[in-house]
């Protein structure tokens, strides 16, 4: 028996799903996926960091995870669980709703995202001009992988795994202990 195509959709026509939708998808290559709830820990590190980086980038942006970001060289639309933008918003076709050039995309890491996180996702973001640095979280462990943009192309990536380490994002220092203070 053969299988039935999937219907593939626009980003346009994605958008104007998930506006009347009761909740949340991504849109990779024209196919919509439903997003899985996140746990507790998940919800208060990606609130922590939201509150943090809000509190000391004063001339910036910050978002939490309502707002959409378009991958355009990948055709992608996801939420990441923190982005900031530094600079005039760039929104696509108008829509105040997503956003095309951050400065900085943060996730938190989940068992079932990891390595789609860690991978793909992460190489998807780096195609996106505008972006100059990626913070990846673990919900269960002190761990922060800080990739920062060097040039157009190249990344370097280092992983923190002490609460006392400190890193520097967008010009500001966080200690790891300030970021899981409280969660873990």
């Amino acid at each position: 028996m053969a299988s039935q195509p999937q219907q593939r959709f626009s980003f346009r026509e994605y958008l104007e799903l998930e506006r009347s939708a009761a909740s949340k998808s991504e849109f990779h290559d024209g196919q919509i996926y439903a997003m899985s709830g996140g746990t507790e820990p998940h919800s208060r590190l990606s609130a922590r960091i939201v509150a943090l980086l809000s509190l000391r980038l004063n001339e910036c942006r910050v978002y939490d995870s309502n707002l959409k970001l378009y991958i355009q060289q990948f055709d992608k639309g996801v939420y990441p669980d923190c982005m900031v933008l530094c600079g005039s918003p760039q929104f696509w076709n108008e829509q105040s709703d997503v956003i095309l050039n951050p400065s900085l995309v943060v996730e938190v890491l989940s068992p079932s995202s990891e390595r789609y996180d860690r991978g793909e996702k992460a190489s998807y973001y780096r195609s996106i001009p505008s972006l100059k640095e990626i913070l990846i979280l673990s919900q269960d462990q002190v761990f922060a992988e800080h990739s920062v943009r060097q040039g157009d192309s190249t990344w370097t990536l280092v992983q923190h795994t002490s609460r006392n380490d400190l890193l520097r994002v967008l010009g500001v220092k966080l200690s790891l202990e300030e970021i899981y203070a409280g969660i873990l």
